[in-house]
């Protein structure tokens, strides 16, 4: 059931920090490379965890952080 969340933080990020679409695109790509390279990283520091959850909690962080841009106001 970790495939939800380790999908959905990366575009979450995207979203929150772009407006256009193409940078959107970026944005999550960059996200979620992130998100898997520490995971791994932690990983392998603190094997305690398993690689899954080190990179749900480092998506986790990066979509805390982005929650600091502030709010956008997006028309429709």
């Amino acid at each position: 059931m970790r495939a939800p969340f380790s999908l959905a933080l990366p575009a979450a990020i995207g979203r929150r920090l772009t407006n256009k679409m193409s940078q959107f695109l970026i944005a999550s790509s960059v996200a979620s490379t992130m998100s898997v390279g520490m995971g791994l990283l932690l990983n392998a520091m603190v094997p305690k965890f398993g690689p899954g959850p080190s990179i749900v909690m480092v998506a986790t962080l990066l979509f805390v952080i982005s929650l600091s841009k502030g709010v956008r106001h997006v028309g429709v």
